[in-house]
This record gives structure tokens, sequence and C-alpha cells, in this order.
């Protein structure tokens, strides 16, 4: 079967925005918009959605690189 396309283009989407926040000074509304969400609503169902599945794991990277 697989994974729903969506559901895949959001995760795409949504590794994308992450890379611009840990990467670029960019404000998160910008980075919402630049990598394809419509609005911040959408923006934030979808992080909920992969950290249910992902637990603390993307937040844990994320303050590791912010901080090295």
């Amino acid at each position: 079967m697989g994974i729903p396309f969506v559901k895949y283009l959001n995760s795409l989407m949504l590794e994308s925005a992450y890379k611009d926040l840990i990467y670029t000074d960019y404000s998160i509304t910008y980075i919402e918009i630049n990598n394809g969400f419509p609005d911040n609503k959408a923006f934030t169902k979808t992080y909920i959605y992969i950290r249910l599945i992902l637990g603390n794991t993307v937040k844990v990277l994320v303050i590791s690189v912010k901080i090295n």
C-alpha cells in the first residue's frame, strides 16, 4: 500500500521547513508560506501529526543543531 500522497507531500514540506528553521533567520510565517503551507493552521496540524509519530526526536535534533 504505502503512504497517502497528501501525507507524503506534507512530510516533504515539513522537512524542508525544519531545514529553514535550523539554518536561516527567516520568520516562521515566511518559512510556512515558502515551503508550501497555505497558513499557520496547516503547518501546525502537520507538525503535530509528525510529532505524534516521532515523539521528541525532531525537537531534540533541532535543539542540538542550534546549540552546536
